[in-house]
C-alpha cells in the first residue's frame, strides 16, 4: 500500500545565498547611512540603523524568506521504492530499495538517500524558516525508516541498505581532519618558549578531546567495512 506524505522543504542553495546576500546588502546599506548621514546627524544614523534591523529582523526573514527559499514535494513510498515529485519546477526522483545503499535520517533537517549509482537523493528542512513542515518531515522520516525495513524483511538476499549515522557520514571526516589541525596548532602554541600554563591546558584538554572523537570515529568506520 501506497503512503504518501506533502512535504514543505528548503531549498539550502537558495538558503544561504539570500542570507549571504542581505547581510552582505545590510553592511553596505548600514556603512553608506554613518558615512552620509552619520557626520551630519549622528542620532538620524543611529535610528536608521535601528530600522534597518527591525525589518530585517521581523519582516525580511519572517516574510520573504520563507517564499522564496520554499521546495514542494509529494514523497510517495510503495513496497519496492521511494518516488519525490517536485511541482514546481516539475520533475521526480525515483530511487528503488533494490539500488540504495545506504541513508542518513537527520532529525529536524531532512533525509539523504544514496543509491548505488547516481546522484544522492536529498530532501532538506530549515524548520525555522518553515515550521509547517517539521511534522510531515518526522512523519515521513519514520514512514521511510519503516517502509526499507519491509523491504529487507521480505528480501533477505538482497544487500543490505545501512543507515549511516553521524560518524560513517563524510562530514564527520571533515571535522576530524579541522580537529586535527586545531591540535597540531595548540601544540605549536604550547611548545614555544616561554609558554603559558593555560596553553599547555588547552592543548592537552583538546587532544583528549580529539582521542575521544578519533576513536569513535575509527569504530563507526570499521563496522561500516565489517572489520
Amino acid at each position: 500500500m501506497n503512503q504518501q506524505y506533502s512535504l514543505t522543504l528548503t531549498n539550502p542553495w537558495k538558503s544561504t545565498a539570500l542570507v549571504v546576500g542581505s547581510l552582505g546588502l545590510l553592511g553596505l546599506t548600514v556603512a553608506a547611512d554613518f558615512g552620509v548621514v552619520g557626520p551630519y546627524s549622528p542620532l538620524a544614523a543611529g535610528l536608521g540603523v535601528a530600522g534597518l534591523l527591525f525589518g530585517w529582523i521581523f519582516w525580511f526573514v519572517p516574510k520573504i524568506a520563507p517564499r522564496y527559499c520554499a521546495v514542494a514535494a509529494e514523497a510517495v513510498l510503495d513496497a519496492e521504492g521511494l518516488t519525490v515529485q517536485y511541482p514546481a519546477p516539475a520533475a521526480t526522483r525515483r530511487i528503488a530499495f533494490a539500488d540504495m545503499a545506504s541513508y542518513s535520517v537527520l532529525r529536524n533537517e531532512g533525509l539523504t538517500v544514496r543509491p548505488r549509482q547516481g546522484d544522492a537523493l536529498k530532501l532538506h528542512l530549515n524548520y525555522k524558516l518553515h515550521p509547517q513542515g517539521l511534522l510531515p518531515l518526522l512523519q515521513f522520516q519514520q514512514g521511510f525508516r519503516a517502509a526499507v525495513a519491509d523491504y529487507q524483511r521480505r528480501n533477505p538476499t538482497q544487500p543490505l541498505i545501512q543507515e549511516l549515522g553521524f560518524f560513517r557520514r563524510p562530514v564527520a571526516t571533515v571535522v576530524l581532519g579541522l580537529s586535527a589541525a586545531l591540535v597540531g596548532w595548540l601544540g605549536w602554541r604550547a611548545l614555544r618558549p616561554f609558554a603559558s600554563e593555560g596553553a599547555w591546558g588547552g592543548f592537552l584538554l583538546t587532544s583528549l578531546l580529539f582521542a575521544v572523537y578519533a576513536l569513535l570515529w575509527r569504530h563507526y568506520r570499521s563496522q561500516g567495512r565489517g572489520e
